[in-house]
Parts: C-alpha cells; structure tokens; sequence
C-alpha cells in the first residue's frame, strides 16, 4: 500500500473546505432560527434552502474533482485529528447525544471528517485502492469473471452497511421528532429543533433527505437497509449480524452517557435535553437488534449497573437508570411502528 504525506496542496483543500462549510454552517444556523420562530413556510426559508443546497452542490463538485484515494483520505483524516482539533474531541455518536459548547465549535470540522470517512468507508473507488494488485491479477488467472464477483461482494458490502447506518439516524431522528412534539412550547423545544440541523449538518447520509424534505421529520418510521440487503442477495443471517453489530457498538455509547446523567442534572435544561437525545439514539440503536443481541447488552448492562464504580459515583441516582429500563421495554412498541421495505414476502 502507498504511504501518503500531507502536502501543501492538502491543506489549501481542507481550508478551502473550512471556508465553504462556515457558510453552510451559518445557512443551517438561519434556517434552524426561522423554524423556532415559525417562520418555516416563508419566501424566506424556501431562499435560503436554495442557496444551502448551491453550496452544498458546489462542496460536492470540490470532492469530486480530487483524487480522493483510501490513503489520502487517511492522511487527511488524521491531520485534522492531530493539528485542527482538541484532545476531548468526541466521536460523532457521542457528540449527537450531547449539547456543548464545544461541541458547536467544531461542527464545521467533523462535517469534513464525517466526509472524508464515508468517503473512505463507502467509495467503492477507495475500496479498489487497497485490494493488492497481486490479488486482482490473481483472481484474473483464475476466472474472467473472478474479479468482477470479488468487487460486486464489496459494493455489497459497502451498500448494506451505508444502509443500516442511515436507517440509525433515520430512526433516531423519528424519536427525536416525537419528543419534539410533545415538547412544543417548552423551554427546551428550540434545544431539540437544534439537534435536528446539527445532525443533518454533520452527516451527509442523511443530508439529502433533509433537504428534500424541508427539514420536515416523517411521522413514519422507515427501514430501509432490508430492501438493499434483498438487492444485493444479502442473506438474512449475514444481514441481521450486521445490524446486531452496530446496533451494539451504538447502544454501548449512548448507555454509557445516559446512566453517566446524575438525578441533580435533570433540573436543568442540559440534562433533560441531554437525557433526551441519549434516549433517542439508544432506542434506534435497540431497533436495529435481534432479541438475544439485546439480552446481551442487557446483560452486560446490569452487570456494569452493580459495579463498585457505578455504585461509588451513582449510589442515590435512579432516575437514568428508570429511563434506560423504560428504553428497553420500548423495543416491542417501537418495532411496531416500523415500516420495513423489502422485495420478500413477511
């Protein structure tokens, strides 16, 4: 594999990324201002939709037109790491369940990360550069169509796994709309409203379908990644290991938050909303698993909840621990809300 360096060219692309993204960054910031002043169906939010999706065509074309190969974008990946942000800097599942200061900060940065890794994760042009061209000239020897089966697996691969992720943030943004809505006129319903733009901002996944929709949240629940896994002859096992596997990774973090939420922090906005958006994603982290995948993380669960460490900086708390049973009891409920797409017959 090439061993890549940063060059001066790399850093003029990320500063020229930095600029753009700030002015999508302050159009999201005055869409997400109108809407809480109830201003979405005005002259005014339709106009500054269409200069957002501009920028965001132009920050396409910019991608498109570097050669934006596996080991680029890791190097890229790790500049902005190690010279652009700080040590406390949190993964993108983290930072969805938390409202902070430094969190806004640096939006317009892990916008470009999250870029840069779907790029490196999801194109299957990035895939083919790490494959050894021994391999493929092997795999050329052997059969015509042996190469072209080798990188169909991986396109598979690549579709089934962007899928489930989306269908995470998709569910997650269904939650999040229903607490939303029973929280109109609150004191924390702008702090909710928020969270939808900072997702939108910082996940391209998703992006699209927020700005065909008008930043408008579905009142139903659609799973999507089971029709993908049915056009790609993805069999079942395979499918629902792929979801148990980042339906745990997922509910790993945001329980780890949530029962970190002490009683006292819940009589502030902070805490409630924070508490909130944990609730969300953990629950569309559940609904991505089988049951014995969700005994597991049950289990793992309240053996961390009778630790000497949780019981030494948790001893009078309950209220999380209440709203995290609650979560778990959802999972029936919120499996019957579910739309599943799919080409097989249920």
């Amino acid at each position: 594999m090439e061993i890549y360096s940063i060059t001066n060219k790399d850093i003029e692309f990320i500063n020229i990324l930095i600029e753009l993204d700030t002015s999508i960054e302050s159009i999201y910031e005055k869409l997400y201002c109108l809407e809480i002043k109830g201003k979405k169906n005005t002259k005014e939010y339709q106009e500054l939709l269409n200069l957002l999706k501009e920028d965001i065509f132009m920050e396409k074309d910019i991608y498109d037109n570097e050669k934006l190969t596996y080991t680029r974008c890791k190097s890229l990946i790790k500049y902005i790491m190690f010279y652009k942000l700080p040590d406390d800097f949190l993964t993108d599942e983290e930072s969805i369940s938390l409202q902070s200061t430094q969190i806004y900060d640096n939006k317009v940065l892990r916008r470009i990360l999250k870029k840069l890794r779907i790029k490196l994760f999801f194109d299957i042009n990035c895939a083919k550069n790490i494959v050894p061209k021994e391999l493929i000239n092997s795999l050329k020897e052997v059969d015509e169509e042996a190469e072209f089966l080798a990188f169909d697996g991986i396109h598979s691969g690549i579709e089934i796994t962007k899928a489930i992720e989306k269908d995470l943030y998709n569910s997650y943004l269904y939650f999040l709309n229903t607490f939303i809505n029973i929280n109109r006129e609150t004191t924390i319903e702008k702090d909710l409203i928020h969270s939808k733009y900072y997702l939108s901002f910082i996940n391209s996944l998703i992006e699209d379908d927020m700005l065909s929709s008008n930043f408008d949240i579905s009142d139903k629940l659609y799973i999507g990644s089971r029709l993908i896994a049915d056009l790609n002859d993805i069999n079942l096992n395979t499918y629902t290991e792929l979801r148990n596997s980042q339906g745990k990774s997922s509910s790993i973090t945001q329980l780890s938050q949530l029962i970190d939420i002490h009683d006292f922090e819940y009589g502030s906005n902070l805490g409630i909303v924070n508490s909130i958006l944990c609730q969300c994603m953990l629950r569309a982290s559940l609904l991505l698993m089988d049951d014995e995948a969700i005994m597991d993380v049950n289990s793992d669960l309240h053996d961390f909840l009778e630790s000497d460490e949780y019981l030494e900086n948790h001893s009078s708390d309950h209220i999380s621990q209440d709203i995290v049973i609650d979560c778990f009891k959802k999972v029936k409920k919120d499996r019957n809300v579910t739309n599943t797409l799919s080409l097989r017959l249920k």
